[in-house]
């Protein structure tokens, strides 16, 4: 299985199956654990270094999220988690950026404007 730290795409396993310790130290299912195509979920937690309010998203670069969510479904929630002072008027944004529909701070969930 590629992983980002090889080069590869984000997946989605099972917390049911085994478990690991990431680099970054926190848990996360391994990649034996079933595996979920990201057309089944129904709602995706999005982390990011900044968003801002028409739902653009700040990452590292390296576009893993942006992949991930253009193969979601039609209709699929995308949630931007962030905090309130991570969110901008507005982000440089390209044509394969994917944009969030809401955003979720410490204030709430806000529906961003879509641009």
């Amino acid at each position: 299985t590629r992983t980002p730290d090889r080069g590869g795409d984000l997946s989605i396993h099972s917390l049911d199956g085994p478990l690991q310790v990431h680099r970054f130290g926190f848990l996360q299912p391994h990649a034996s654990a079933p595996e979920y195509a990201p057309e089944d979920i129904t709602i995706f937690l999005v982390p990011g270094v900044a968003f801002d309010v028409y739902g653009n998203r700040l990452g590292r670069g390296a576009g893993y999220y942006d992949r991930l969510l253009a193969r979601t479904r039609p209709g699929a929630f995308t949630v931007g988690v962030t905090s309130t002072r991570l969110v901008v008027d507005r982000l440089p944004a390209e044509a394969h950026d994917r944009k969030v529909r809401y955003l979720a701070t410490e204030e709430g969930i806000i529906e961003t404007a879509h641009g």
